[in-house]
C-alpha cells in the first residue's frame, strides 16, 4: 500500500498545476487516495473465486480440460505408481518359489516385464495353451507364494520375538 501512495504522490507531483488555486497537499491526498482505489479495485477483478471444475483449455482431441484434471490426476497417479511399484517389487521377491511356467504367467498377468497386463486369453495365446490352465497356473502360483510371504511373515515374527526375550 506504501508503494501504491507514494506512485499517487509521484503522480501529484507531476501534474499538480498551482495556477488553479488549491493547495498541494489537498491535491496530493487526492491523488493518492485515487491511486489506492485504482489498485484496490484491479485487485478485486482477479480475485474471483474460480471452481476446480470451470473450463481452463482444451487438449489435442478437443476436450475441456478443468483445474481439477491437472491437480488430482498427477498426484493420484503418482500415489497409485508408487502403490504399484511397492506391489511388484514385493510379488519380483516372491517369484523365486515358481517354477518356469508359474513365473511366465505371473510376470505377463501383473505386468512385472513391460509394465503391460495380459488378459489371460492373451497369455493362452503366448504360451500356446489353454485359457482354464493358464488360470490353473496363475492359481497355483499365487498360493504359492501366499505360502512363502506367510512363512517369511511368521520367520520375522519368531526373530523379533526371540530378541525381546531376556
Amino acid at each position: 500500500m506504501i508503494s501504491i501512495g507514494t506512485v499517487g504522490l509521484i503522480k501529484a507531483v507531476d501534474t499538480y498545476q498551482p495556477a488553479k488555486g488549491t493547495k498541494f497537499a489537498t491535491y496530493a491526498a487526492r491523488c493518492i487516495q485515487n491511486e489506492i482505489l485504482m489498485q484496490l479495485r484491479a485487485q478485486r477483478k482477479t480475485r474471483k473465486d474460480v471452481s476446480l471444475y470451470s473450463p481452463i483449455g482444451t487438449d489435442k482431441e478437443g476436450n475441456e480440460i478443468t483445474i481439477s484434471d491437472i491437480l488430482f490426476s498427477e498426484s493420484d497417479s503418482t500415489e497409485d505408481e508408487v502403490s504399484r511399484r511397492m506391489e511388484i517389487d514385493g510379488m519380483k521377491k516372491l517369484l523365486d518359489v515358481l517354477d518356469e511356467r508359474e513365473r511366465r504367467v505371473i510376470e505377463l498377468r501383473f505386468g512385472l516385464v513391460d509394465g503391460h497386463e495380459w488378459t489371460q486369453n492373451e497369455v493362452a495365446d503366448l504360451l500356446e495353451i489353454s485359457r482354464s490352465y493358464v488360470s490353473r497356473l496363475e492359481k497355483r502360483a499365487l498360493l504359492k507364494m501366499f505360502h512363502q510371504s506367510y512363512a517369511g511373515q511368521e520367520r520375522k515374527r519368531a526373530y523379533r520375538h526371540s530378541r525381546a526375550q531376556p
